[in-house]
């Protein structure tokens, strides 16, 4: 911190920041494939959430989930238990960013309270994290 000195880190210490950068790039890389593809697969999905929980500040990540939310939402529209489904699994994901979203929406059967809790989570997210 402020007005200490910087020690030299060790040997191990360098080596796990060394691995950890690389999960981090070989994740990213795959999110920006998966996002200039437009796949939005449960795979696809699972790797944004990985990226998320390493590098929460990943703007590009939690846009991706977003379009990805909306993509899955629109294929299963009148679909009211796919749309339980994915909504179900998106909050799975924000329920570890607890810290970050302070809300705990419920989710109904209902295709238009789904999209309202849908709405609801988005501008959670948008006031609670990424918030300036």
């Amino acid at each position: 911190m402020h007005g200490r000195p910087r020690k030299a880190p060790k040997p191990e210490d360098t080596a796990a920041s060394a691995a950890k950068a690389d999960k981090l790039r070989a994740l990213q890389s795959q999110l920006l494939h998966n996002h200039h593809n437009r796949i939005y697969t449960k795979e696809a999905l699972e790797i944004s959430a990985k990226l998320l929980e390493a590098n929460p500040e990943s703007y590009t990540a939690w846009n991706y989930r977003k379009l990805a939310v909306e993509h899955n939402l629109k294929q299963s529209e009148s679909d009211p238990s796919s749309v339980k489904s994915v909504l179900s699994e998106e909050l799975k994901v924000l329920r570890s960013f607890s810290s970050l979203i302070r809300f705990e929406p419920l989710i109904s059967s209902s295709k238009e309270n789904c999209l309202a809790t849908f709405k609801l989570l988005i501008s959670s997210l948008n006031e609670n994290y990424f918030a300036t």
